[in-house]
Protein backbone atom coordinates (compact mmCIF):
# COMPACT_ATOMS: atom_id res chain seq x y z
CA UNK A 1 0.00 0.00 0.00
CA UNK A 2 1.17 3.25 -0.86
CA UNK A 3 1.81 6.46 1.41
CA UNK A 4 -1.24 8.35 -0.52
CA UNK A 5 -3.42 5.24 0.82
CA UNK A 6 -2.44 5.09 4.25
CA UNK A 7 -2.84 9.01 4.51
CA UNK A 8 -6.49 8.34 3.27
CA UNK A 9 -6.94 5.55 6.09
CA UNK A 10 -5.76 7.98 8.81
CA UNK A 11 -7.90 11.03 7.27
CA UNK A 12 -10.91 8.04 7.67
CA UNK A 13 -10.11 6.86 11.17
CA UNK A 14 -9.71 10.53 12.82
CA UNK A 15 -13.14 11.46 10.80
CA UNK A 16 -15.13 8.60 12.71
CA UNK A 17 -13.25 8.83 15.83
CA UNK A 18 -14.46 12.62 15.84
CA UNK A 19 -17.85 11.66 14.89
CA UNK A 20 -17.85 8.98 18.12
CA UNK A 21 -16.66 11.48 20.32
CA UNK A 22 -19.43 14.04 19.62
CA UNK A 23 -22.19 11.70 19.87
CA UNK A 24 -20.87 10.25 23.03
CA UNK A 25 -20.56 14.23 23.95
CA UNK A 26 -24.39 14.68 23.04
CA UNK A 27 -25.47 11.79 24.97
CA UNK A 28 -23.66 12.77 27.93
CA UNK A 29 -25.13 16.45 27.65
CA UNK A 30 -28.67 15.42 26.63
CA UNK A 31 -28.47 13.27 29.76
CA UNK A 32 -26.99 16.43 31.84
CA UNK A 33 -29.87 18.57 30.71
CA UNK A 34 -32.38 16.22 31.21
CA UNK A 35 -30.95 15.43 34.70
CA UNK A 36 -30.80 19.39 35.12
CA UNK A 37 -34.60 20.40 34.00
CA UNK A 38 -35.25 18.03 36.80
CA UNK A 39 -33.52 20.00 39.16
CA UNK A 40 -35.11 23.00 37.66
CA UNK A 41 -38.48 21.02 38.15
CA UNK A 42 -38.28 20.24 42.04
CA UNK A 43 -36.42 23.21 42.95
CA UNK A 44 -39.13 25.07 41.75
CA UNK A 45 -41.55 22.93 43.53
CA UNK A 46 -39.76 23.28 47.00
CA UNK A 47 -39.62 26.77 45.98
CA UNK A 48 -43.25 27.81 45.81
CA UNK A 49 -44.16 25.51 48.84
CA UNK A 50 -42.00 27.95 50.64
CA UNK A 51 -44.43 29.66 53.65
CA UNK A 52 -43.58 33.37 51.80
CA UNK A 53 -44.03 31.94 48.20
CA UNK A 54 -47.27 29.71 49.16
CA UNK A 55 -48.48 33.11 50.58
CA UNK A 56 -47.86 35.25 47.74
CA UNK A 57 -49.79 32.45 45.42
CA UNK A 58 -52.67 32.40 47.70
CA UNK A 59 -52.83 36.14 47.99
CA UNK A 60 -52.97 35.96 44.06
CA UNK A 61 -55.89 34.08 43.84
CA UNK A 62 -57.41 35.88 46.18
CA UNK A 63 -56.93 38.98 43.85
CA UNK A 64 -57.88 36.99 41.15
CA UNK A 65 -61.60 35.52 42.69
CA UNK A 66 -61.94 39.28 44.00
CA UNK A 67 -61.86 37.79 47.46
CA UNK A 68 -59.59 40.51 48.17
CA UNK A 69 -58.25 43.94 46.85
CA UNK A 70 -54.69 45.29 46.27
CA UNK A 71 -54.31 49.20 46.90
CA UNK A 72 -51.24 50.20 44.44
CA UNK A 73 -51.62 53.84 46.60
CA UNK A 74 -50.84 52.07 49.95
CA UNK A 75 -49.54 48.75 48.80
CA UNK A 76 -51.87 46.98 51.06
CA UNK A 77 -54.21 43.99 50.80
CA UNK A 78 -57.82 45.00 51.73
CA UNK A 79 -60.11 41.44 52.05
CA UNK A 80 -63.49 41.38 52.22
CA UNK A 81 -64.77 40.04 55.45
CA UNK A 82 -67.66 38.16 53.87
CA UNK A 83 -65.45 35.83 51.71
CA UNK A 84 -63.90 34.64 54.83
CA UNK A 85 -65.95 34.12 57.93
CA UNK A 86 -68.86 31.86 57.65
CA UNK A 87 -71.52 33.53 58.96
CA UNK A 88 -71.34 36.62 56.63
CA UNK A 89 -70.82 34.03 54.11
CA UNK A 90 -73.07 34.53 50.55
CA UNK A 91 -74.62 31.51 51.95
CA UNK A 92 -77.09 32.23 54.60
CA UNK A 93 -77.12 28.54 55.55
CA UNK A 94 -73.03 27.92 56.61
CA UNK A 95 -73.02 28.07 60.38
CA UNK A 96 -69.64 29.00 62.01
CA UNK A 97 -70.02 27.04 64.74
CA UNK A 98 -72.44 23.93 65.44
CA UNK A 99 -72.23 20.57 67.22
CA UNK A 100 -72.71 16.84 65.49
CA UNK A 101 -74.60 14.21 67.69
CA UNK A 102 -74.95 11.18 66.92
CA UNK A 103 -75.21 7.59 68.11
CA UNK A 104 -71.80 5.63 66.83
CA UNK A 105 -71.41 1.71 66.38
CA UNK A 106 -67.77 0.60 66.23
CA UNK A 107 -66.17 -3.11 65.32
CA UNK A 108 -62.22 -3.01 67.03
CA UNK A 109 -60.19 -5.94 65.75
CA UNK A 110 -58.17 -7.20 69.16
CA UNK A 111 -57.08 -10.55 70.79
CA UNK A 112 -59.91 -11.72 73.24
CA UNK A 113 -58.42 -14.21 75.82
CA UNK A 114 -61.06 -17.08 76.76
CA UNK A 115 -61.33 -19.67 79.23
CA UNK A 116 -63.56 -22.50 79.35
CA UNK A 117 -64.76 -25.80 81.74
CA UNK A 118 -66.48 -28.69 81.24
CA UNK A 119 -67.38 -30.86 84.45
CA UNK A 120 -69.66 -34.11 85.40
CA UNK A 121 -72.06 -34.43 88.36
CA UNK A 122 -68.92 -36.09 89.99
CA UNK A 123 -66.55 -33.30 89.82
CA UNK A 124 -64.97 -35.33 86.44
CA UNK A 125 -64.01 -32.69 83.78
CA UNK A 126 -61.29 -30.58 81.93
CA UNK A 127 -60.21 -26.94 80.77
CA UNK A 128 -58.88 -25.12 78.23
CA UNK A 129 -57.35 -21.64 77.70
CA UNK A 130 -56.78 -19.68 74.38
CA UNK A 131 -57.19 -16.45 72.72
CA UNK A 132 -58.87 -15.58 69.79
CA UNK A 133 -59.29 -12.59 66.95
CA UNK A 134 -62.21 -11.13 67.66
CA UNK A 135 -63.71 -7.55 66.49
CA UNK A 136 -66.62 -6.92 69.08
CA UNK A 137 -69.15 -4.19 68.49
CA UNK A 138 -69.89 -1.34 70.48
CA UNK A 139 -73.33 0.02 69.61
CA UNK A 140 -75.05 1.93 72.94
CA UNK A 141 -73.43 5.32 73.29
CA UNK A 142 -73.55 8.89 71.96
CA UNK A 143 -70.70 10.84 70.28
CA UNK A 144 -70.37 14.72 70.19
CA UNK A 145 -68.82 15.95 67.83
CA UNK A 146 -68.00 20.51 67.57
CA UNK A 147 -67.09 21.79 64.16
CA UNK A 148 -65.30 25.42 64.04
CA UNK A 149 -65.67 26.82 60.34
CA UNK A 150 -62.78 29.08 60.28
CA UNK A 151 -63.12 29.72 56.47
CA UNK A 152 -65.96 28.85 54.59
CA UNK A 153 -66.14 30.54 50.73
CA UNK A 154 -67.30 29.12 47.65
CA UNK A 155 -63.95 28.02 46.56
CA UNK A 156 -62.01 27.06 49.75
CA UNK A 157 -63.29 26.16 53.10
CA UNK A 158 -61.42 25.40 56.24
CA UNK A 159 -62.56 23.57 59.40
CA UNK A 160 -61.07 22.67 62.77
CA UNK A 161 -63.31 19.86 65.06
CA UNK A 162 -62.94 17.66 67.84
CA UNK A 163 -65.10 14.82 68.75
CA UNK A 164 -65.65 12.72 71.97
CA UNK A 165 -67.35 9.00 72.35
CA UNK A 166 -68.68 6.97 75.06
CA UNK A 167 -70.35 3.72 74.90
CA UNK A 168 -71.36 0.43 77.04
CA UNK A 169 -72.93 -2.21 75.09
CA UNK A 170 -74.08 -4.52 78.33
CA UNK A 171 -76.49 -7.69 76.79
CA UNK A 172 -77.14 -10.28 79.33
CA UNK A 173 -79.87 -13.17 79.16
CA UNK A 174 -80.97 -16.24 81.42
CA UNK A 175 -83.18 -19.29 81.11
CA UNK A 176 -84.57 -21.77 83.84
CA UNK A 177 -86.05 -24.64 84.08
CA UNK A 178 -86.43 -25.89 80.11
CA UNK A 179 -85.71 -29.82 81.03
CA UNK A 180 -84.23 -29.20 84.05
CA UNK A 181 -81.27 -27.05 82.43
CA UNK A 182 -80.01 -23.50 83.15
CA UNK A 183 -77.98 -21.18 81.23
CA UNK A 184 -77.05 -17.47 81.38
CA UNK A 185 -74.95 -15.38 79.82
CA UNK A 186 -73.37 -11.66 79.86
CA UNK A 187 -71.66 -9.42 77.41
CA UNK A 188 -70.01 -5.84 77.94
CA UNK A 189 -68.06 -3.71 75.58
CA UNK A 190 -67.06 -0.09 76.78
CA UNK A 191 -65.22 1.81 74.66
CA UNK A 192 -64.10 5.53 74.95
CA UNK A 193 -62.62 7.32 71.93
CA UNK A 194 -61.99 11.22 71.86
CA UNK A 195 -59.80 12.92 69.18
CA UNK A 196 -59.27 16.15 67.02
CA UNK A 197 -58.56 17.58 63.54
CA UNK A 198 -58.85 19.34 60.44
CA UNK A 199 -59.86 19.85 57.10
CA UNK A 200 -59.37 21.91 53.83
CA UNK A 201 -61.43 22.48 51.13
CA UNK A 202 -60.75 23.76 47.71
CA UNK A 203 -62.54 23.87 44.29
CA UNK A 204 -65.74 25.09 43.09
CA UNK A 205 -68.88 25.53 44.22
CA UNK A 206 -70.15 22.01 43.89
CA UNK A 207 -67.43 20.17 43.70
CA UNK A 208 -63.91 20.27 45.74
CA UNK A 209 -60.68 18.33 46.34
CA UNK A 210 -60.67 17.87 50.50
CA UNK A 211 -57.75 16.69 52.88
CA UNK A 212 -58.31 15.89 56.27
CA UNK A 213 -56.18 15.06 59.46
CA UNK A 214 -57.21 13.43 62.94
CA UNK A 215 -55.51 12.39 65.99
CA UNK A 216 -56.76 10.71 68.76
CA UNK A 217 -56.94 8.03 71.08
CA UNK A 218 -59.25 4.54 72.04
CA UNK A 219 -59.67 2.72 75.02
CA UNK A 220 -61.88 -0.76 74.60
CA UNK A 221 -62.65 -3.37 77.73
CA UNK A 222 -64.78 -6.53 76.48
CA UNK A 223 -66.12 -9.21 78.91
CA UNK A 224 -68.11 -11.97 78.10
CA UNK A 225 -69.31 -15.22 79.75
CA UNK A 226 -71.84 -17.73 79.54
CA UNK A 227 -73.03 -20.40 81.64
CA UNK A 228 -74.93 -23.88 81.62
CA UNK A 229 -76.16 -26.50 83.98
CA UNK A 230 -78.09 -29.46 82.68
CA UNK A 231 -78.02 -33.05 81.60
CA UNK A 232 -75.24 -34.01 84.68
CA UNK A 233 -73.37 -31.72 82.82
CA UNK A 234 -71.81 -27.96 84.20
CA UNK A 235 -69.78 -25.65 81.37
CA UNK A 236 -68.73 -21.85 81.98
CA UNK A 237 -66.78 -19.70 79.18
CA UNK A 238 -65.29 -16.31 80.20
CA UNK A 239 -63.44 -14.19 77.59
CA UNK A 240 -61.80 -10.58 78.67
CA UNK A 241 -59.51 -8.14 76.27
CA UNK A 242 -58.82 -4.46 76.68
CA UNK A 243 -56.65 -2.32 74.53
CA UNK A 244 -56.13 1.35 74.34
CA UNK A 245 -53.31 2.97 72.17
CA UNK A 246 -53.17 6.24 70.23
CA UNK A 247 -53.40 7.16 67.10
CA UNK A 248 -53.98 9.38 63.88
CA UNK A 249 -55.06 9.96 60.83
CA UNK A 250 -55.06 11.43 57.34
CA UNK A 251 -57.38 11.31 54.62
CA UNK A 252 -58.29 12.58 50.89
CA UNK A 253 -61.04 12.81 48.91
CA UNK A 254 -64.30 14.71 47.07
CA UNK A 255 -66.82 16.86 48.58
CA UNK A 256 -70.12 16.97 46.90
CA UNK A 257 -73.23 19.15 47.62
CA UNK A 258 -76.39 17.52 46.75
CA UNK A 259 -78.81 20.34 46.29
CA UNK A 260 -78.89 23.03 43.36
CA UNK A 261 -78.36 25.55 45.56
CA UNK A 262 -75.40 24.95 46.54
CA UNK A 263 -75.91 24.49 50.72
CA UNK A 264 -72.88 23.53 52.45
CA UNK A 265 -75.09 21.99 55.18
CA UNK A 266 -76.01 19.00 52.67
CA UNK A 267 -72.99 17.11 51.17
CA UNK A 268 -71.82 13.78 50.46
CA UNK A 269 -68.21 13.27 50.96
CA UNK A 270 -65.79 9.66 49.49
CA UNK A 271 -62.54 9.90 51.62
CA UNK A 272 -59.78 7.61 51.04
CA UNK A 273 -57.61 7.31 54.51
CA UNK A 274 -54.28 5.69 56.17
CA UNK A 275 -54.79 5.60 59.65
CA UNK A 276 -51.69 4.43 62.00
CA UNK A 277 -52.20 2.89 65.36
CA UNK A 278 -49.02 3.54 67.77
CA UNK A 279 -48.59 -0.15 67.90
CA UNK A 280 -48.90 -1.01 64.33
CA UNK A 281 -48.01 -0.21 60.96
CA UNK A 282 -50.26 2.37 58.56
CA UNK A 283 -53.47 0.88 57.05
CA UNK A 284 -55.34 2.27 54.38
CA UNK A 285 -59.15 2.85 54.40
CA UNK A 286 -62.21 4.46 52.72
CA UNK A 287 -65.49 6.05 54.15
CA UNK A 288 -67.96 8.32 53.47
CA UNK A 289 -69.70 11.22 54.89
CA UNK A 290 -73.56 12.26 54.31
CA UNK A 291 -75.01 15.14 55.63
CA UNK A 292 -78.64 16.32 54.77
CA UNK A 293 -81.48 16.07 57.07
CA UNK A 294 -79.72 13.46 58.91
CA UNK A 295 -75.74 12.57 59.43
CA UNK A 296 -74.51 9.21 58.48
CA UNK A 297 -71.09 8.31 58.35
CA UNK A 298 -69.42 5.03 57.76
CA UNK A 299 -65.59 4.05 57.75
CA UNK A 300 -64.21 0.47 56.64
CA UNK A 301 -60.68 -0.60 56.82
CA UNK A 302 -60.56 -4.18 55.74
CA UNK A 303 -56.66 -5.10 57.51
CA UNK A 304 -56.35 -3.53 60.69
CA UNK A 305 -53.58 -4.55 62.75
CA UNK A 306 -54.73 -6.48 65.91
CA UNK A 307 -54.99 -4.66 69.10
CA UNK A 308 -53.88 -5.84 73.25
CA UNK A 309 -51.55 -8.67 73.35
CA UNK A 310 -52.26 -12.67 73.57
CA UNK A 311 -51.90 -14.51 76.88
CA UNK A 312 -52.30 -17.72 75.38
CA UNK A 313 -51.96 -18.97 72.21
CA UNK A 314 -54.09 -17.75 69.73
CA UNK A 315 -56.15 -20.62 67.90
CA UNK A 316 -56.69 -18.51 64.70
CA UNK A 317 -53.16 -16.75 63.93
CA UNK A 318 -53.12 -13.49 62.30
CA UNK A 319 -51.75 -9.91 62.67
CA UNK A 320 -54.65 -8.18 60.76
CA UNK A 321 -58.52 -7.80 60.67
CA UNK A 322 -61.39 -5.83 59.82
CA UNK A 323 -62.12 -2.80 61.42
CA UNK A 324 -65.24 -0.79 60.43
CA UNK A 325 -67.59 2.33 62.27
CA UNK A 326 -70.93 3.38 61.34
CA UNK A 327 -72.97 6.88 63.44
CA UNK A 328 -76.28 8.29 62.52
CA UNK A 329 -76.83 11.74 63.88
CA UNK A 330 -77.87 15.70 63.63
CA UNK A 331 -76.26 18.19 64.20
CA UNK A 332 -77.28 21.03 66.52
CA UNK A 333 -76.18 24.89 65.00
CA UNK A 334 -74.99 28.16 67.09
Amino acid sequence: MDLHGLNHIGRRYETISCQRTKLRWHNQNSKTNRESRKRDRVGTIKTIMKPKYFLLIIFALAVQKGFCQYDTTGHQFHADPKWIFAHNNADADAKSFFINLSIPFQATPMYTDNSGSVSDENGNGSGSVYSHIDAPLSYFGLKAEPVWRVVNTDYFKLQLSGSISYSNSVVISALGGLADSTSSASTSVAELDYGYGGEFDAGSRFVKLLGMFQGGYRDVIYTSSSSYSGDGLNSSTNSTASASYNYWRAGAGLDLRLNSDGNPESFLKLIYYYEKPDYGIRTAGYGLELKSWLNVSFQYFPNYPIAGQPSYPVDNPGTKQAFWYFSLGKSISF
